[in-house]
């Protein structure tokens, strides 16, 4: 699966991913190293399409991921309202 990458404002990583070709993923450690095991996984659309395999992110001018995606050959985006996407739009 695609995964897309970039850092917080803290040096934090957060990454997208597509599980199993048919649920978008955010991840956002809570420390560089992502250790611990207590991250933040949020499942940001599962609604059993296709994604093709593609899933990309930027960060916008406040640090809140903007996930492109291409579903049934059709390009949408998330942009989440917070850095963590606890509330998806």
């Amino acid at each position: 699966s695609a995964l897309s990458l970039a850092l917080d404002a803290q040096g934090n990583p957060i990454a997208t991913f597509i599980e199993g070709g048919k649920q978008i993923k955010l991840l956002h450690c809570n420390d560089a190293y992502c250790v611990g095991g207590d991250e933040s996984i949020i499942a940001l659309l599962s609604d059993g399409f296709n994604f093709l395999n593609e899933a990309r992110m930027a960060l916008d001018v406040s640090g809140n991921p903007a996930i492109m995606y291409v579903q049934d050959y059709i390009l949408k985006i998330i942009h989440c309202n917070d850095a963590r996407c606890a509330d998806p739009p």
